[in-house]
């Protein structure tokens, strides 16, 4: 994990950074408003052999200032996170923007919400 966030940060010069988010604890310290008021959000997964079986490991959810990081796997003990993250990625409310999503949003579609909605999602080549 720390591996992981030290490369997203990297590539983020400037963003702040909240997490790993695993638990109640993590979710009140981590103050979520503003993800929970943000009308746009990129998104991301990260796991082994990423299927709608292959477990996720972790969420990542971005605004504009803040990258919000949720440890998925520790978390599925942790029922408020897993329905905040579902709450979030099931909205109509907020646009929600991936790379490359194919794999991403089909195993969250099984694992953790049952639609992400429309992302709008840009690949290359």
């Amino acid at each position: 994990m720390d591996a992981f966030i030290t490369t997203f940060a990297s590539v983020r010069i400037g963003q702040r950074i909240v997490g790993p988010i695993s638990s109640v604890d993590a979710l009140i310290e981590a103050d979520l408003e503003e993800l929970e008021s943000a009308t746009v959000l990129a998104w991301d997964c990260e796991g082994v052999d990423l299927t709608r079986v292959g477990p996720i490991a972790v969420v990542s959810l971005a605004t504009e200032k803040t990258c919000f990081l949720f440890d998925v796997l520790a978390s599925q003990r942790t029922p408020e996170v897993v329905s905040l993250l579902k709450r979030l990625l099931e909205s109509s409310d907020i646009i929600k923007i991936i790379h490359d999503a194919k794999m991403d949003v089909d195993a969250v579609h099984h694992q953790l919400a049952h639609s992400t909605g429309p992302p709008r999602h840009s690949s290359v080549g």
